[in-house]
């Protein structure tokens, strides 16, 4: 599973949609030194496969069946169906989300006589494409995940605008941790609910403190109520360094959508592949 056989996946796929069509996430990390710090990052590698993965699946039906609303100028919101601007496009299909958009395609509620359930073999190819496009992209997700460090769960208690949860890596965490010198991870999230649809969880501006020691965390992954999101990759091939005594480091400014049910009790933890201190030279 590497970039060559996912290039040859989408290369494929673009002969299989044309026939049977007649697709956060693997979102833009945007990851990169901001704030105070000096931050070490290798940056997601997915992204190029996963616009090629978005040609071959859900595009070419959105181009269609949406070129009505959903681009620029049109009633639509998110301009997923640009006629000329794949970018674009890609950009917007990633906020609407992939259950937004299959959701809505297949509802004769939404535009009918453009969306509703004749669209679903559609949908299904594309997403039949887009799910193993994932699994090649993001190799890493999914299955076991035993991470280097985990925090202790706390509240989600999101409403419509974000709010901070931060977790002390020294004394907040219930495996590894430790010895990090009293550093700091905090997480924005948000509720947001579009018309029509469940509401969905956003995530966002990942940040770092640090006290005494210089430290590495990578490898970030969510958990809801206790069970890993396995559909979401957005910070799993996040990979950073943080200097020691630093303050509001961010380390990813990427949102990531979880599309799991929302209810007023939930929980997160977050759980780092790679945490440890870094020894002084």
């Amino acid at each position: 599973m590497n970039r060559k056989k996912i290039l040859g996946l989408t290369s494929w796929c673009v002969l299989g949609v044309a026939m049977a069509l007649s697709y956060q996430n693997c979102s833009d990390p945007d990851y990169g030194a901001k704030g105070s710090g000096s931050v070490v990052v290798s940056r997601a590698l997915c992204e190029g496969e996963m616009l090629e993965a978005f040609r071959a699946s859900y595009y070419p039906f959105l181009k269609d069946a949406c070129k009505n609303c959903h681009v620029p100028g049109g009633v639509g919101k998110g301009t997923f169906a640009h006629q000329t601007d794949i970018a674009s496009a890609f950009a917007a299909f990633k906020n609407a989300t992939t259950m937004k958009i299959e959701n809505n395609a297949q509802s004769s509620g939404h535009a009918s006589p453009f969306t509703g359930t004749q669209n679903t073999p559609q949908i299904q190819a594309a997403s039949k494409i887009w799910s193993e496009a994932q699994e090649i992209c993001g190799s890493d997700v999914g299955g076991s995940f035993d991470p280097q460090g985990l925090t202790t769960s706390k509240a989600i208690a999101a409403t419509a605008t974000y709010r901070t949860i931060t977790w002390n890596l020294d004394t907040e965490m219930s495996k590894g941790g430790g010895d990090l010198g009293q550093a700091a991870f905090s997480i924005q999230v948000k509720q947001v609910t579009s018309a029509g649809m469940p509401p969905v969880y956003y995530f966002d501006n990942l940040t770092v403190s640090t006290g005494t020691e210089k430290i590495q965390l990578g490898e970030i992954r969510i958990k809801i109520n206790g069970q890993l999101v396995q559909t979401n990759s957005t910070y799993s091939r996040l990979s950073v360094e943080v200097d020691k005594a630093k303050t509001g480091v961010v380390i990813s400014s990427a949102t990531a959508i979880l599309d799991v049910p929302v209810g007023t009790g939930d929980t997160v933890e977050i759980g780092f592949g790679k945490l440890s201190k870094i020894a002084s030279p």
